[in-house]
C-alpha cells in the first residue's frame, strides 16, 4: 500500500471548510439530478401527477361527514334492544 499524502493518513483530503474531496462530485451529482432531463422525464410527470392528486385529495378531505350506515349503527347504540 503507498503512503498517504493527506493529513489524516487515510488518504482522504480535507479543506479547511471541512469538505472532503469527494464534495464537488456530490454537486456534480445534485446537478444531473435537477437538470432539465431528469425533471421532465416520464418517471418525474407521474410523480408530479401523483403529488397534484394528493394535494387535490388533501385539500376536500375535510368535508366528509357521517354515511347512513354510521348514523344507523350511532343511533342503535343509543337505543339498545335485546333480542
Amino acid at each position: 500500500m503507498a503512503p498517504s499524502s493527506s493529513p489524516r493518513g487515510d488518504g482522504h483530503s480535507t479543506t479547511p471548510s471541512g469538505m472532503g474531496h469527494d464534495a464537488p462530485v456530490s454537486f456534480a451529482r445534485r446537478r444531473v439530478v435537477f437538470s432539465r432531463a431528469a425533471l421532465t422525464s416520464d418517471t418525474a410527470l407521474l410523480a408530479y401527477l401523483a403529488l397534484a392528486s394528493f394535494v387535490a385529495h388533501m385539500l376536500v378531505a375535510g368535508n366528509y361527514g357521517y354515511f347512513r350506515d354510521e348514523l344507523y349503527y350511532m343511533s342503535g347504540g343509543r337505543h339498545l334492544a335485546f333480542g
